[in-house]
Parts: C-alpha cells; structure tokens; sequence
C-alpha cells in the first residue's frame, strides 16, 4: 500500500504542531504562579448520625469560607430525601442546617469540602496603631470572657509592670496563658474558670487571653476551626486572635504560636460559638474524617487557567472534525 505524499505531509504537519503546543504548555505552566498556592491540601467530611426527634429535628454547624490563607472547593452535602439542607450568613460565619419533621428515625448527613490552606506569620511592630472607631464590641466583657472582673484585671495589670511596648505587653499575655498546665477538658471553661483552676483546654486558654487582651485596651475575639491531620476526630479547636495594625493577628496560646498560624489550620467561624448546635435530648454522634491529598503542580488550578489561554489543541480539531475533513483522501 503506498502512503500518498500529501498524507505524509500532513502527519508531518500535525506531529510539528503537536509538539509545539506540549511544549508551549510546559513553558506556561513553568511560568505561571496559581492566584493561591497552599502548602497543606485535604479533603474534610463531616459525618453526623443520630434519631429525630418526635417533632423537628435539626443540627447546624458552622461551613467554611475562603480568604486570604485558605481557600474552600468541591463543597457537597450529601443526605436522605426526608432532610432538607439549608445554608446561611450569620454577621462573618457561614452555617449550615440539616433539618426534618421525620419522626423517631435514625438518619446520617454528610458534608465534605477540600481544603487549601498556607500558613500566616505577622511581624508585629513595638508600637501599635491606634484602635480605630467601630471595635468596641471586641473590647467589651461577655458571660464567658469576663473582661472587668478584678481577678482578671488584677493579673492583666501584674503581667504588664515591667513592659513597656505593646509588642511586650502581648508577649507577656501570650506566655502567661502558654505555660498555664494544659488539659483535656470537654466541657465549656470560661476566662475565670481557666484562671481558677490553673488549667484549660483550647477553649479556655482563648477565651483567657482575650479577657486579658481587652482588659489591656487591645481589640480580641475567639476564632475557631479544626487542624487538620490525617485522621479521623472528634475535636475542634479554639484560639484567639487580636487586631493589631490594622489586621487580625492570630494567637495559639494551647499550642504556642505567637502571631502565626500553621497552614493545616480550619478557619471555620469567628466568636464565641460552639461549631455544632443540634436539637436537644437527641441522639447524636459525629466525626471529622480528614485525608491529606497530594498535589503536582501541573494538575492545579494552573493548569485549567492555561488550557483557557492555549483553547486551540489537536483535540479540539478532533472533536470539531476539522481534521477528518482535511485529512479525507482515497489510498
């Protein structure tokens, strides 16, 4: 059988353009730096099982968001038919409901996201900036975060005597509530209970430095999330942040992290809340299924961007018949 020289020209062609657009591909995508590029990536279920109620039952938790350290894809609930799902804006949080009249039945709902976060590390400055107008809320005392009772402005008056900058007055808050004895409590502790006790898990040891941080004059508030590892779990955590120069600075005094927070952090809401509220007297049970994913680089968001730029590929020629068209002949 002989192969016309037309046909032999044009493979030749195709075969020249093929490589020319692989290779412009890798020279774009080298190139190319993705909008966020996170060091921890995972994917994150929650899984929640319990009984309705005999009138409505519902559960909520709190969903995350994207920002400017992590950033939130592939968000899915999955669920029975009798529930209904329902999402919502409360002030900064986002928080999802599950919800159904179904009665005395034993459900299970799902709600997985991946997840892509990189760290965050403030240089804070010896001076701070003034606080600017509109902060008072995060000044003020609350039932839990007790900013104005004496023994917390006692000590919070104690810590500062020999620091003379801003930067030092927060170190000193910081490291005061870091050394305090850690423990595994389950149960909710508020500024006082930690400091009475000299213990506190991660919710006792924010809602601490924030009560001190306000007593002093400086803007705080709780966040809360989840840190990831590969596993599954049952905890959540808390820690603190305080708005300093113009930014919200982030404050781990459980695991010691001084103006840092690791990329593998769940930012998940901010406040004083609780991640999960449900319907009371139910039966309820949950866990946090946590998978760490892998990621090469040319399979990301990269790459999805580039194939918009190089939207002229031999598949598309394929796909289009051009190709068919031309190559039609008689052997």
């Amino acid at each position: 059988m002989n192969v016309p020289k037309q046909f032999k020209l044009i493979l030749s062609v195709l075969g020249f353009l093929a490589m020319t657009l692989i290779g412009y591909k890798v020279y774009v995508l080298s190139h190319h730096k993705p909008e966020f590029s996170g060091e921890s990536l995972y994917t994150v279920t929650y899984r929640y099982f319990f009984k309705t109620d005999s009138k409505h039952t519902f559960i909520k938790a709190y969903l995350p968001k994207n920002s400017s350290r992590q950033k939130i894809s592939q968000q899915k609930s999955v669920m029975p038919n009798s529930i209904q799902f329902s999402t919502k804006a409360e002030g900064s949080n986002v928080r999802g409901n599950w919800s159904t009249y179904t009665k005395n039945t034993y459900e299970s709902v799902s709600y997985s996201f991946s997840f892509k976060g990189k760290d965050q590390l403030f240089g804070l400055t010896d001076q701070f900036k003034p606080v600017p107008e509109g902060m008072d809320i995060f000044l003020k005392g609350t039932e839990n975060i007790q900013v104005h009772a004496s023994r917390i402005d006692d000590l919070a008056k104690r810590l500062v005597q020999t620091a003379h900058t801003d930067k030092a007055r927060v170190e000193a808050l910081f490291h005061y509530v870091h050394k305090m004895p850690s423990a595994p409590i389950i149960t909710l502790t508020d500024a006082l209970g930690a400091l009475e006790r000299n213990e506190a898990s991660c919710n006792g040891k924010s809602r601490l430095l924030v009560a001190l941080a306000r007593n002093l004059g400086y803007p705080a508030r709780i966040k809360g999330g989840i840190v990831l590892n590969e596993s599954n779990k049952r905890t959540s955590h808390a820690w603190t942040e305080i708005y300093v120069n113009d930014s919200w600075v982030p404050f781990d005094a459980l695991n010691g992290h001084f103006a840092y927070l690791p990329s593998n952090y769940l930012e998940l809401y901010e406040g004083d809340e609780f991640l999960i509220t449900h319907s009371p007297g139910i039966q309820f049970d949950y866990s946090y299924e946590i998978e760490k994913m892998e990621s090469l680089y040319f399979m990301d968001e990269a790459s999805e961007e580039a194939n918009t730029v190089l939207a002229f590929s031999l598949w598309n020629l394929v796909k289009n018949k051009t190709i068919y068209h031309f190559m039609k002949f008689e052997i």
